[in-house]
């Protein structure tokens, strides 16, 4: 009997240890999950960051996009990153502020230009786009601000910036590519990816049904304001011809300094363009003053065949001289009906 009751002891003690062990892991297996689950998100979001720098850039922009945070890379090639979409952003360039406007954003400040949205043309001034005001800026508190990346009184606010915790987004360009990047970037900003397939998508599709009925000949584009007159072969208005089929000669015949683009009246004789093509900046009255006194004086301008066949014309400001965004296929749109004939010359 005494042997039995020794047995059942020992039976029941190795029950009681089983069930306690059990007990245990069910007790630590629920305080792991309580643990995972109170985690903050940004405390995973920090570790899996920190193991993708190791990788690869491409998977460390995975990661973050992952996470919720927003990622973009500027005209300088800088990668900007916002837990979320800015709301009191500052542009200091006319058609910039324009562009943001068209990615559904909105501005709490902006620079003093004629050149403005209508949506933000009443928005407070921050200075002139040469000299923006750093103490107005930063009276308004923003979250974001926007600047030209090739201006250099605007690329000194960047340390000013960054010390107050500010992204700076550096923009810049100056055709259709550089501008549909420039434009997703801000949708993406702005968490509004919708718009870039409403409204840039078809855009592209317009301006590449115009490209494909291309026509050959050769242009002169001429920039003028109230004190000099230079030859232009890398603008907005140049891509804009040559995607229709036209030969600068300032690029082909090399007719002009290549600092400077002061040009030689020989060497544009010699290579007698099909079109010339003349943007102006400022006043309009003067621009056409100083062609006047330092083009049209010459004896041998009425000899250019652009000249005696109508060829020659004055380009809109507003498509052309400065960047035509959402309107490039108006731009474009404008200059196939030069082609065909549709304009009359302003010789």
């Amino acid at each position: 009997m005494k042997k039995f009751i020794a047995v059942l002891m020992i039976a029941l003690l190795a029950i009681s240890l089983t069930a306690c062990g059990g007990q245990t892991d069910n007790q630590t297996t629920t305080t792991a999950a309580e643990a995972t689950t109170a985690a903050p998100a940004t405390e995973t979001t920090t570790t899996e960051a920190a193991t993708t720098e190791t990788t690869t850039e491409e998977a460390a922009t995975t990661e973050a996009s992952d996470s919720g945070l927003i990622e973009v890379v500027d005209s300088a090639g800088t990668k900007i990153t916002f837990e979320k979409s800015p709301e009191r952003t500052v542009c200091l360039f006319g058609s910039y502020a324009d562009l943001w406007v068209e990615a559904g954003g909105d501005l709490v400040g902006v620079v003093d230009t004629k050149i403005l949205n209508e949506k933000i043309a009443d928005k407070p001034k921050v200075g002139k786009i040469s000299t923006p005001n750093i103490e107005a800026i930063l009276a308004l508190e923003p979250d974001f601000i926007i600047i030209r990346a090739d201006y250099e009184k605007q690329m000194a606010l960047i340390p000013v910036m960054e010390e107050n915790g500010i992204p700076v987004y550096q923009c810049n360009y100056s055709n259709l590519e550089e501008t549909a990047q420039n434009y997703m970037n801000f949708c993406k900003i702005l968490g509004n990816d919708n718009l870039y397939a409403e409204k840039m998508e078809p855009m592209l599709e317009q301006v590449k049904t115009l490209q494909e009925n291309k026509k050959d000949f050769t242009y002169l584009l001429l920039f003028s304001t109230s004190k000099s007159v230079s030859t232009k072969d890398n603008n907005v208005s140049a891509e804009i011809i040559d995607g229709l089929g036209g030969k600068n000669i300032t690029k082909d015949y090399q007719i002009a300094d290549e600092e400077t683009k002061q040009f030689s009246f020989e060497k544009i004789l010699e290579a007698d363009p099909d079109y010339i093509f003349v943007q102006t900046m400022g006043s309009v009255e003067k621009a056409k003053e100083r062609l006047e006194s330092d083009v049209y004086s010459n004896p041998a301008w009425a000899s250019l065949s652009a000249v005696q066949n109508g060829k020659f014309y004055y380009l809109p400001k507003d498509l052309f001289l400065y960047k035509p965004n959402m309107k490039y296929p108006e731009a474009y749109q404008y200059m196939t009906d030069i082609l065909e004939g549709k304009i009359e010359s302003d010789q």
